[in-house]
Formats: structure tokens, C-alpha cells, sequence
């Protein structure tokens, strides 16, 4: 990653977009978000940099963020009276912030139509000497094997 270009962005002013989607089951939400690419990390900030606007609130605790070149998105939690309460929303920064934002809010839609709900990730282990074949979905590598995240 290019953490000069990242530092950069946060200079870049700060756009932000909502996905409609509701905001609820955030922990299903978050490991969706952080098993859909490599591109996404998560983003931690100090809290002081959140009460000086720099960072939303959700960022104090973790948030996947997805990164692209200098440029980066994570989710927020938008007030949306028309959906009754909260939506999932995406900030972003950085001279592609359109984009990445885009590609955040679309990650946001495909959870809320395909996958919000209990129980819809399957996670398997995968010993380094097992003769079963690996599945055809990314793998997480570990020490001793690999971790498989899909989707239903």
C-alpha cells in the first residue's frame, strides 16, 4: 500500500454516500465486507482524530475499508428516517473517492439483497495436508491451512 498517497486523501475532501441498505447485523456486515477482495482491510482510528472530524465514528472500533491505489472507502452508519432508523453508507477519500465509494455502496446493496440474515456464511478449515480439493472460493492462508468464507 502506498501510505503516502493514503495520508494524502484524507486532504481530498470527504465524500460521502448512502446505499439504502438497511444498517443491522454488523458483524455478519463486517465479515462479508472484509472476505469480499484483498483489497479490504480494516481501518482503525485514533479517537481524537474522530472528534477532529477526520475519521466517522465508526472507525474507532474497526471498520473495513476498501482501498484502491490512493484512495480508500469504509462504511458508516447514516441516519435515514424513510427506512426507520439507520442505513449503511460508505465515506470515502482520495482522487478516485467516486469510484471506491461506489464500489463500497454496491458491496453494501449485494449484502442487503443476497446475504442479510443469520447464518448465511459458511466458514471452513482446510488442513495443509488434507486431500480434499480446494474449494473455488478465495482462501484465507494460515499457518497450517487455509479458511474458506462463502456465501449464501
Amino acid at each position: 500500500m502506498d501510505v503516502a498517497a493514503l495520508r494524502a486523501a484524507l486532504e481530498s475532501p470527504r465524500l460521502e454516500r448512502g446505499s439504502g441498505a438497511v444498517f443491522d447485523l454488523p458483524d455478519e456486515l463486517q465479515l462479508f465486507l472484509l472476505s469480499s477482495g484483498p483489497q479490504m482491510v480494516m481501518l482503525h482510528a485514533r479517537q481524537t482524530l474522530i472528534e477532529q472530524g477526520v475519521f466517522d465514528a465508526s472507525a474507532g472500533q474497526g471498520v473495513p475499508a476498501l482501498v484502491r491505489g490512493g484512495s480508500f472507502a469504509y462504511r458508516v452508519k447514516r441516519r435515514n428516517p424513510e427506512m426507520g432508523d439507520f442505513e449503511s453508507g460508505a465515506v470515502a477519500h482520495g482522487p478516485a473517492a467516486e469510484q471506491v465509494s461506489e464500489e463500497y455502496v454496491e458491496l453494501l446493496r449485494r449484502w442487503a439483497h443476497d446475504h442479510r440474515r443469520p447464518g448465511a456464511a459458511t466458514i471452513r478449515y482446510i488442513p495443509a495436508d488434507s486431500d480434499r480439493a480446494e474449494p473455488a472460493t478465495p482462501l484465507i492462508s494460515k499457518r497450517h491451512g487455509a479458511v474458506a468464507i462463502t456465501w449464501s
